[in-house]
């Protein structure tokens, strides 16, 4: 072999190499959580993250870190605005922008079927809040939904469908003014009170129950002290799957399209078995001992009319009026 084919050899395979490293090369990104590695939230997490290491061919390496591991949900989005933090699971929180709260709005969906119309794109509140999250130079994915917000109680109310009575009862909500008007909407009296020291004001009598949480909520941490729980529809939990415009930068256009797919099915999926979870955990509290209620459109419709008048009118100045206007015109009666 003379001197000329040696070192035409050595050229193609260093092309050869050279071509090969950015196929070889693994990107690997943080998702950061909230909710305990064992609660449905953190296991579809998981899954999504399985496949896209499986369809990338092993290219995108995502590990989760659950529980707030890597900080509360406030500090979550503020990592995702500066790219220290790659993609989140989070509620999306008024103190970056008040016009979140359409996300979190109060009598909007009576049903699946509404959930399914509004929280994909093309509705109201998914476009809604991709426009929101653009703004503040992250990338919204999509929505996680986890179900119904309903009323844990302690005691029993008076006319529960009738917006328009005295319910006798105080319920404790977080600072959060939506929920609040919500519950006076339909005549509850409210209080404020931490997270951490509800179950012990539920049972020592210092409030009556609870707004805030799905059936799995009530089931895992408030089965023990609630009597009563109804599905009342009043909001639609659910977060949110945002990345980092950094991380999403970070990705081949191939990859993006996978990344972007895989959240699609991930939020289809949270709103197909939302139903089912909601449905096993309503069970599961009944055989605990709590009387749990729910009830079908034509009979939530008095409650979501009134709601809709008493809280969504206040919301002007908040989401502003063109999306209220947009809100109303949207629903369904």
């Amino acid at each position: 072999m003379n001197n000329r084919t040696f070192r035409k050899i050595i050229i193609e395979l260093a092309l050869v190499i050279i071509t090969a490293v950015p196929s070889m090369a693994k990107t690997t990104l943080r998702f950061a959580g909230v909710t305990p590695l064992e609660q449905s939230d953190s296991q579809r997490v998981l899954k999504f993250c399985e496949r896209v290491k499986k369809e990338t061919n092993g290219e995108v390496i995502i590990k989760y870190y659950p529980a707030s591991q890597l900080g509360d949900y406030t500090l979550i989005y503020e990592e995702l605005m500066r790219g220290t933090i790659d993609i989140g699971l989070i509620p999306l929180v008024s103190q970056f922008d008040p016009a979140f709260a359409i996300c979190s709005a109060s009598f909007l969906a009576k049903d699946y079927a509404d959930v399914r119309k509004l929280y994909t794109p093309g509705g109201l509140v998914y476009d809604k809040t991709n426009e929101l999250n653009i703004k503040k130079g992250v990338k919204f994915m999509g929505f996680n939904v986890k179900g119904f917000g309903g009323l844990g109680l302690v005691k029993e109310p008076v006319d529960v469908l009738n917006p328009n009575v005295n319910k006798r009862l105080l319920v404790r909500t977080s600072p959060n003014d939506i929920l609040k008007l919500s519950l006076e909407s339909m005549m509850y009296r409210t209080v404020t009170i931490p997270w951490s020291d509800l179950y012990t004001a539920m049972q020592t009598g210092v409030c009556d129950g609870w707004i805030g949480g799905t059936a799995e909520d009530n089931y895992a941490s408030m089965r023990d002290v609630i009597k009563y729980y109804y599905e009342l529809n009043i909001y639609v939990e659910a977060t949110t799957f945002l990345m980092s415009q950094k991380a999403w930068g970070k990705l081949t256009g191939e990859q993006q399209k996978i990344v972007s797919q895989v959240f699609k099915d991930a939020a289809l999926e949270s709103i197909n078995t939302a139903e089912s979870i909601s449905e096993e955990n309503r069970e599961k509290m009944r055989k605990a001992g709590v009387n749990v209620f729910e009830y079908d459109q034509k009979q939530l419709t008095p409650i979501f009319k009134k709601g809709r008048e008493h809280v969504w009118r206040r919301l002007n100045n908040i989401i502003g009026k063109k999306t209220v206007d947009e809100m109303f015109k949207d629903v369904k009666d």
